[in-house]
């Protein structure tokens, strides 16, 4: 399993990456769509392959395509005035997409073979909608209270370093540690204020 982890993706595994991405998405900077991206010719599909491997493979750091564009989009709910109320939206240019996709999908395959069934959130077959059916469940038959913790922006407060100390502990290969790094490596939000641009560091979150 652990080889299959951290294994650069040959090209049947792209390609059916690529296969089923959701289409009429935003795109990222270059405007490359889902759709062109699923239908371009052979050569082009190859250079992506390519291109992604490459990535996986070596140092190259490819900073070009690993820019993304964040917007903000309102919930649609209670204060529009309050920050809290909206949700950053990050639009990744497409073969950082697809690494971000494959990478995913093997974390999430590595999890089901050693998580706890009370594990709810992030994982297909066990949503959030089947921890409260359990729940109404064990109430009604059982006549047992519930309690559930809901961390606040639990993903927006993850520290980089910690996320990849956690990676190894849970036995995931350095190879597809250093993909996932490669993807954060001096990460920086630029935004403008009042005409200027402004760029920070980007060391939480994902």
């Amino acid at each position: 399993m652990e080889n299959s982890l951290g294994e650069t993706p040959n090209r049947k595994e792209i390609q059916n990456t690529i296969r089923k991405m959701k289409c009429d998405k935003a795109p990222g900077a270059t405007q490359l769509t889902t759709e062109m991206l699923k239908n371009l010719p052979n050569d082009a599909l190859h250079f992506i392959i390519k291109t992604i491997q490459e990535i996986w493979q070596h140092e190259t750091d490819f900073k070009e395509g690993m820019k993304s564009k964040l917007n903000i989009l309102y919930k649609g709910k209670c204060d529009q005035q309050d920050f809290n109320n909206y949700r950053g939206i990050c639009l990744k240019e497409s073969c950082t997409k697809t690494i971000s996709i494959i990478a995913s999908n093997r974390l999430l395959c590595h999890l089901k073979t050693f998580g706890s069934k009370t594990q709810f959130g992030m994982v297909g077959y066990q949503e959030a909608q089947h921890m409260l059916k359990k729940a109404l469940h064990l109430r009604h038959h059982h006549g047992l209270e519930i309690y559930a913790i809901d961390l606040i922006k639990a993903f927006d407060t993850v520290q980089h370093p910690l996320l990849f100390g956690i990676l190894n502990r849970y036995g995931v290969p350095e190879p597809l540690i250093k993909v996932i790094k490669k993807m954060f490596k001096d990460c920086s939000i630029s935004y403008k204020l009042d005409g200027d641009r402004i760029k920070i560091p980007y060391k939480t979150g994902v």
